[in-house]
């Protein structure tokens, strides 16, 4: 279970460790709609990956087949659609506000977990210029770039 101490107090639950982190780091929106806009990025992706653990977890294979078709035809192309859709309709450079928030990084790291994987999901950003855009603008960020630059490959 993800924990992280502050001043003694510990927080768990992944969620309320990176909504606290991007409040103490200022990447949560300068408004109270912002945050909740943030909020709603956050719980969009946690609907994202429950429907991809239907397809990780599945222990029948017929069921498992069907998962991944769910998620390969639907949830992936309604997700990115609505990306596409936040990002035009607030001048193709972030989603929240005007500044890098927890949303874009949220979004980046599981479209992140999508390009590492290019045989389950390949060319699946393709038609998606704006979220392309923003996936390359989140990890130019330099500590996410440092970040980036020295984890370890899965292979």
């Amino acid at each position: 279970m993800p924990v992280l101490t502050v001043d003694g107090t510990m927080i768990n639950q992944s969620g309320a460790i990176s909504r606290y982190l991007a409040r103490e780091f200022g990447l949560y929106g300068k408004t109270n709609i912002e945050n909740t806009t943030c909020d709603i990025f956050l719980e969009t992706i946690n609907d994202v990956i429950q429907d991809m653990m239907k397809y990780y977890y599945a222990q029948d294979e017929t069921k498992k087949a069907e998962a991944f078709k769910s998620v390969q035809d639907n949830t992936i192309p309604k997700f990115l659609k609505y990306i596409t859709t936040i990002l035009e309709g607030n001048g193709n450079t972030y989603l929240v506000g005007s500044e890098l928030t927890v949303a874009d990084i949220a979004v980046f790291d599981i479209l992140d977990r999508f390009i590492a994987d290019p045989t389950t999901y390949p060319g699946f950003l393709n038609a998606y210029s704006a979220v392309q855009s923003l996936v390359e603008r989140v990890k130019t960020v330099p500590n996410i770039k440092k970040y980036l630059d020295g984890r370890p490959s899965d292979g």
